[in-house]
C-alpha cells in the first residue's frame, strides 16, 4: 500500500448518486493507498453511515458553501494531499477555488456527471484533471 492522501470532498454529504458515485471510487482507491479521507462539509447520520470502514472522514463543520470554502482551504494547507476529486459542480467549484487559496500541489479531479436538462442537448459526463 501507497502513502499518498487522497481526499474526496462533498460540501454536504447526502445519500445522493454523487456521494455514493465518490464512496465507491474512495473504496476501490482505499485498496491500494492507506490514506483515503472523505471530507464534507456537513452531513447526516445516514450518509455518515454509508461510509465504509477504510476510508477515514473528517466533518468541516461546515453550513454554507462560502464556509465550506474557507475551512476546506485551511484543511488542504495543513494536510498537504497528492490529489483531491471533487463530484458534482458545487463541489468541484469549491475544491477548485480551494486548491487556488491553499497553494497545495496537489492534483485535482473534477467529476460532473449530471447532463443540461435540455432534451436537445446531447453531452456526456465529464472529467478534468487541473
Amino acid at each position: 500500500m501507497e502513502d499518498k492522501k487522497i481526499v474526496f470532498f462533498q460540501a454536504s454529504l447526502g445519500t445522493g448518486g454523487a456521494t455514493r458515485s465518490n464512496l465507491k471510487i474512495a473504496s476501490l482507491l482505499a485498496k491500494e493507498f492507506r490514506n483515503v479521507i472523505f471530507v464534507y462539509g456537513n452531513g447526516t447520520k445516514e450518509a455518515i453511515d454509508l461510509v465504509p470502514k477504510t476510508i477515514n472522514t473528517y466533518s468541516l463543520s461546515a453550513y454554507t458553501p462560502f464556509q465550506s470554502l474557507i475551512k476546506f482551504s485551511k484543511y488542504l494547507r495543513e494536510h498537504n494531499p497528492d490529489l483531491i476529486f471533487g463530484g458534482s459542480l458545487q463541489n468541484n467549484i469549491i475544491a477548485i477555488i480551494a486548491k487556488e487559496i491553499s497553494r497545495v500541489k496537489a492534483k485535482l479531479v473534477t467529476i460532473d456527471g449530471n447532463p443540461p436538462t435540455n432534451p436537445q442537448c446531447e453531452v456526456t459526463p465529464k472529467s478534468w484533471t487541473y
